[in-house]
């Protein structure tokens, strides 16, 4: 099992910055990360959230879940404080058969990789502008 560290993945602005996830809290398989500098109030944190499933108990399948949030940044004029009443957020449901081999593995998380990175997939995010 891998230790929580800190995670740095870049945004997609023109000049993209580094954003760095600090794990903050662990709650039996789910761990928590908080991106802090981004945010002019903890209200604004993004969090990114990973379980993994357990791979000794009965089931048969191992679920695991990525989730990222991002709460949206706006001034209030009239009063000069940041509100955060919308939020972004994508959830990732990973299922894996306990038969799955290691290479079986490797092959799911380039597909992952890979779907996720696929214009299709990043134009329906970026653009809206899904398939027909």
């Amino acid at each position: 099992m891998a230790a929580a560290t800190t995670i740095t993945v870049n945004d997609g602005q023109g000049t993209p910055a580094a954003h760095s996830f600090i794990p903050v809290r662990k709650n039996g398989s789910l761990v928590e990360w908080e991106e802090r500098s981004t945010p002019h109030t903890p209200a604004g944190y993004y969090i990114l959230g990973i379980s993994g499933g357990d791979t000794r108990g009965s089931s048969q399948i191992i679920r695991s879940k990525v989730s990222l949030s991002v709460p949206l940044e706006v001034l209030d004029t009239s009063t000069s404080t940041y509100l955060y009443s919308n939020t972004a957020r994508f959830i990732l449901d990973i299922l894996m058969p306990k038969a799955m081999t290691a290479a079986q593995r490797a092959d799911l998380a380039a597909y992952l990789k890979n779907i996720t990175a696929n214009a299709v997939v990043t134009n329906l995010v970026s653009n809206l502008d899904a398939p027909f």
